[in-house]
């Protein structure tokens, strides 16, 4: 019977070490691929959309901390995306620069409103605040105030602190969207401190643990890390919904507050001599069929938020007749379709051409100038 020699042998068995660590190594990587792919079905099921797909996440490179507000735009800030530009200007701002004194013979316009007024999913170049601003052209100008996620509770304040030192002839507030998030919160605070304001340090990303880059698994294993090692009490909330939360029915509670915030925003207007003009939400109602809730809010099921998103439209009609104030009913006149918006809620050029257009429209046939 032949033998193999001890050089032989060893060889053998150095082949067979690394072939069963190829073979582990082939095991774990598939392991891994396997969860991640796993992560990214749930991630896309809840979100709407796949992680590893999503426009890059620059709300950490955009935002700054506030002490009042939660979070702000940082200013001086440029990024590419795609074929054009997000630009925060010195003071602030998404748009182009401006002065801080109203100049002479120009009728200043500041638009007020949360992510879908900033131009969340579109470049300054396609977003709706620039298409207005070249739709009235340069007797007018036009600066955003828009912030993602902004409720007209911040709004409120936006109003009565930053207004005065722009001193605008205009403010058009495009509201409702981030208010429509409270509906069924069960004690909803006054002062939206429960759930809205501390939910604002993950959605702008303010927390270490929301940098998400494109790995669900390796963004939900930082999240446990830091919730475990290092907790962020910032934006630490529990909620809890009420009793005809997932329901059609209206919530009195986060309604009433919204007019309230609504009503003192107009009459701080009035007191600045501003000229308020209100314009109902529109969001893309043919993405939203589903029989659970939109992520983010997250008592209402998707398909009931039209009706949700009409009764704070009807709110807010009602309000700018009883303080005859301005609204725009023509928004909700236009037929906006669904390739007019990037997701849910956010215009693309497309839309946000046509929505700009209706606006100017409106300022030109109500000038009082």
């Amino acid at each position: 019977m032949e033998t193999q020699d001890p050089a032989t042998k060893r060889l053998s068995r150095t082949r067979q070490r690394l072939f069963g660590a190829f073979l582990s190594a082939a095991l774990i990587a598939a392991s891994l691929i396997g969860i991640e792919v796993a992560a990214q079905i749930a991630y896309r099921y809840w979100h709407g959309n796949w992680l590893f797909a999503e426009p890059p996440q620059h709300h950490s490179q955009l935002m700054r901390r506030h002490p009042y507000l939660v979070g702000a735009l940082k200013p001086n800030v440029d990024i590419k995306l795609g074929k054009g530009t997000v630009h925060h200007n010195a003071l602030g701002f998404r748009g182009p620069e401006v002065l801080l004194k109203k100049p002479n013979g120009v009728t200043r316009i500041v638009l007020l409103g949360g992510s879908s007024t900033y131009g969340t999913r579109v470049t300054d170049e396609e977003a709706w605040f620039t298409f207005l601003q070249q739709d009235l052209g340069t007797s007018y100008e036009v600066i955003n105030l828009g912030v993602p996620g902004y409720s007209s509770l911040e709004h409120l304040i936006q109003t009565a602190f930053w207004l005065s030192d722009l001193s605008p002839d205009i403010a058009i507030y495009y509201v409702g969207w981030n208010d429509v998030r409270n509906v069924h919160v069960k004690g909803l605070q006054a002062d939206y401190s429960d759930f809205h304001g501390p939910s604002q340090f993950e959605n702008l990303g303010l927390l270490l643990s929301e940098n998400r880059g494109k790995m669900v698994s390796v963004y939900l294993l930082r999240k446990a890390l830091f919730s475990r090692l290092f907790p962020e009490p910032e934006g630490q909330y529990t909620i809890e919904g009420t009793s005809d939360k997932l329901t059609t029915k209206m919530d009195s509670r986060a309604l009433a507050l919204y007019e309230r915030n609504m009503d003192n925003i107009v009459a701080i207007c009035r007191k600045l001599a501003i000229r308020p003009v209100l314009v109902p939400q529109l969001l893309n109602y043919d993405r939203l069929t589903a029989d659970k809730p939109y992520y983010w809010i997250p008592y209402i099921k998707e398909r009931d938020l039209k009706r949700a998103m009409t009764a704070y439209n009807d709110a807010l009609r009602n309000l700018s007749q009883e303080n005859r104030a301005e609204f725009v009913e023509q928004v909700l006149q236009e037929q906006f379709r669904s390739d007019d918006f990037a997701d849910e809620g956010h215009f693309n050029a497309l839309g946000g051409k046509k929505f700009a257009g209706i606006l100017a429209a409106y300022l030109r046939q109500h000038s009082i100038n």
